[in-house]
């Protein structure tokens, strides 16, 4: 599972990271998180309008966005821990 190198860069300060979560009840999320010892940010999507507007059509689905906000890629499927390096180097 991505969460804990997704975590790891959030809290060691190499990128900038928000889970989306589109689960229903804010309870499930939280407990995951703190089950799981994830303290990186999360935004409850149950809507998913975040996700419409982000392009989100299969989970996961990680979007790397410039300083601007702008999308600049997207990542379907688990990001291994050498694609979370080779990301990072591209868009520092």
């Amino acid at each position: 599972m991505e969460f804990p190198l997704l975590n790891k860069l959030s809290l060691e300060g190499e990128m900038p990271v928000v889970s989306i979560s589109i689960d229903v009840e804010k309870d499930v999320v939280l407990r995951y998180m703190k089950e799981n010892d994830l303290q990186m940010p999360v935004v409850i999507d149950s809507d998913r309008e975040l996700s419409a507007i982000l392009g989100v059509r299969a989970l996961p689905t990680n979007v790397i966005l410039d300083k601007e906000g702008k999308a600049v890629a997207r990542i379907v499927g688990v990001i291994s821990e050498d694609d979370a390096e080779k990301i990072m180097k591209e868009f520092k």
